[in-house]
């Protein structure tokens, strides 16, 4: 199973993270083909040296997330692609295997996501979209369960950076190399006009680490101008998430949150 996948890492600023990954990684699936994308403005050599089963694909500085995982996927050969954040550690429960079943258990499912763990407790981001008047939505994907092999899972329309996805789908659809933060969305809003379904599993889980420091925080700050960027190409006004949080954008292209009480 493994030796048909790369394992897709798009990396900035956190070469310890990187390692911690890359460890753990190896640790679990020794023989994986791993692919790091890095836009750092100047690339730590000894540090691939000492991981020499990496392939690196070096981009010029500050490339962008999207970029970076458009670049690495082109670099595959492989049938499947794990998405992965540089800040993820494996564990026993990263088992890439129900991945791999639940994407081959219908022929039109073009990826499945997993959940984080954040500081020990569980991270989920499955939800479908709704989009009326300039409002995008974020609501339940409902509880209809199917299971393959004791595994649970669900079809949905949004899942989180931390998934596997059919090599063929990048066919149809890549991230915009424009949004180098704030791509998610964008993604899986573009992904509801392919051919492909999105299904998410709660069996597979990863650490999400989390790990910013200053220098990262500022490159990060970015964000609000990408998601500002993000909001007007998709003509979206207004954004509701299932956790109470609204996002606006105002007439000065400046975005306002703020959370409402779930009743």
């Amino acid at each position: 199973m493994v030796n048909k996948i790369s394992f897709i890492v798009k990396t900035f600023k956190r070469y310890d993270c990187l390692e911690k990954l890359l460890k753990s990684l190896y640790d679990y699936y020794p023989e994986a083909d791993v692919i790091v994308a890095d836009d750092n403005e100047k690339i730590n050599r000894k540090f691939y040296k000492k991981w020499s089963k990496v392939k690196l694909i070096q981009l010029p500085f500050d490339s962008g997330l999207s970029v970076g995982r458009n670049e690495a996927i082109k670099a595959s050969d492989k049938e499947f692609i794990l998405l992965l954040d540089d800040d993820f550690i494996f564990t026993d429960e990263t088992d890439i295997e129900k991945f791999y079943k639940v994407i081959n258990y219908d022929s039109e499912i073009g990826v499945v996501g997993g959940c984080c763990l954040e500081h020990g407790s569980e991270v989920h981001y499955e939800h479908k979209f709704t989009f009326n008047n300039g409002v995008l939505k974020h609501v339940s994907d409902g509880d209809i369960w199917k299971t393959i092999d004791k595994i649970r899972f669900k079809y949905t329309e949004c899942v989180l950076n931390f998934a596997l996805f059919r090599k063929e789908v990048f066919k149809d659809i890549q991230w915009d190399n424009k949004l180098k933060l704030a791509e998610h969305i964008d993604f899986y809003l573009r992904f509801k006009d392919t051919k492909w379904k999105v299904a998410y599993t709660p069996r597979v889980k990863i650490i999400h680490q989390k790990v910013r420091d200053e220098d990262y925080k500022y490159w990060r700050s970015r964000a609000r101008y990408f998601s500002a960027m993000m909001f007007k190409k998709n003509k979206i006004k207004k954004m509701i998430t299932q956790k109470g949080t609204t996002t606006v954008l105002r007439s000065n292209n400046k975005l306002f949150t703020y959370k409402t009480k779930i009743i």
